[in-house]
């Protein structure tokens, strides 16, 4: 009764198959364990998200025989990622950076530091406020180490401005987390104990386990699982999303 799971999958695409594995991984270890199964929808890129997928999402899994505890939104969390996102600025643990993304490219590329790295906590907040209303080319980043032989903790991005139209927060905000903040914040706050992931984000986890000892947040039990592929077939919403829209399948 103490194990808690999630599946948190993107709005932006109808499920397909690698989705179907995960969410059975994430469905099944819950109940074996008389746990908690949660559906989280991670909707924190307004770029592709949709309404229609997030119901599309859910019919598809209660087909599979998948049934959830608790269900909810990332982006109904938006306040409280900003408060965290505002005591690593504090702590001197995050900064904003207004390079290009080529030219950071080339910092993380050499394992170089970009002037902005220098920037105080107050300029960092002062600049973090001016994301929320008129900058759009800077995002804020982790101190990390850019000379790291893992290239996930050379200064990753958390935070990015997205002027795009969301399709349950509206225009309330323009700054939103990624991945790789979300994803540990949500699985600690929600109480999630065994979160699993595909393989490809194995060098993330030192991100994760990394924001969530700064932020002094607990830490669940980080697991992997394999990518689902099928030889000659596309599993991936980018590549599935224009076969549906253009009729082909």
């Amino acid at each position: 009764g103490e194990v808690v799971t999630r599946f948190p999958p993107e709005p932006n695409g109808y499920l397909h198959i690698g989705h179907a594995k995960a969410a059975i991984v994430d469905f099944e270890y819950a109940k074996k364990y008389d746990g908690k199964f949660i559906l989280r929808f991670d909707d924190t890129n307004p770029e592709n998200a949709k309404h229609e997928f997030y119901k599309a999402q859910k019919e598809d899994l209660k087909w599979l025989g998948i049934t959830w505890d608790d269900e909810y939104n990332t982006s109904d969390n938006l306040n409280k990622h900003y408060d965290l996102a505002e005591q690593l600025i504090k702590q001197g643990d995050a900064y904003v950076c207004k390079c290009s993304s080529e030219a950071f490219k080339e910092h993380r590329s050499k394992g170089t530091e970009c002037d902005c790295r220098n920037n105080s906590p107050d300029e960092n907040k002062s600049l973090w406020n001016e994301m929320q209303s008129t900058l759009n080319n800077a995002s804020l980043k982790l101190k990390g180490d850019m000379k790291s032989v893992n290239t996930a903790m050379r200064d990753p991005t958390l935070f990015r401005v997205i002027n795009k139209r969301h399709p349950i927060q509206n225009d309330r905000y323009r700054v939103w987390p990624t991945y790789d903040f979300a994803g540990a914040v949500e699985d600690s706050l929600s109480g999630v104990t065994h979160p699993f992931r595909t393989k490809e984000y194995e060098l993330r986890d030192e991100v994760y386990f990394k924001l969530l000892d700064l932020l002094n947040l607990r830490k669940p039990h980080l697991l992997e699982f394999a990518r689902l592929s099928i030889g000659g077939m596309p599993v991936s919403k980018r590549k599935i999303k224009p076969l549906i829209d253009n009729g082909t399948v």
